[in-house]
């Protein structure tokens, strides 16, 4: 009795602490592949599959949120080199699924709309609209907006998030 009183304590702790999503995992999994697939960057893909593994086994929590952003800073990086070298191999709306799709995922992480996790989502993915894109004055208002919303919640948050944010 005991036991199983113990068991479904730790399945609401764990429900609460992962976010359900109605987006689904195939457009995740699909756009981590193509990346593993397209880069030759060793770093850039243990960190894609990392994120694969832990979204397969935990769905939506902060540690993939962490693992996301992360691995979304290494795609940016993948991509400034490639642009260095006047190679790009990844396909620029490939790019903005993923940074897209990371922020949409991480939303509702809680607390909902203020997640320090989301806050690094909007930016990357105002980033994406700065520098990748960037072409017309709107791509640049796109990005301005992402980067205001994304310091707004740096700023309500910043007392409750630990220093190395």
């Amino acid at each position: 009795m005991l036991l199983s009183v113990f068991l479904a304590v730790q399945n609401i702790k764990s429900d609460a602490q992962q976010v359900k999503t109605p987006l689904s995992g195939d457009r995740l999994n699909s756009s981590l592949d193509y990346f593993y697939a397209n880069t030759n960057d060793t770093i850039f893909q243990q960190a894609l599959q990392r994120s694969k593994v832990l979204f397969t086994t935990d769905g939506v929590t902060d540690s993939l949120a962490k693992q996301l952003v992360f691995t979304e800073k290494l795609l940016f990086q993948s991509v400034e080199d490639s642009g260095l070298l006047n190679l790009h191999p990844l396909n620029k709306d490939s790019i903005f699924s993923l940074c897209d799709l990371a922020a949409n995922l991480l939303q509702p992480l809680p607390p909902e709309n203020n997640n320090r996790y989301y806050a690094t989502a909007l930016h990357n993915l105002g980033f994406y609209y700065k520098g990748i894109w960037g072409n017309l004055p709107s791509d640049y208002m796109l990005a301005f907006n992402l980067f205001t919303k994304a310091k707004e919640i740096r700023e309500k948050t910043k007392e409750t998030n630990r220093k190395n944010y």
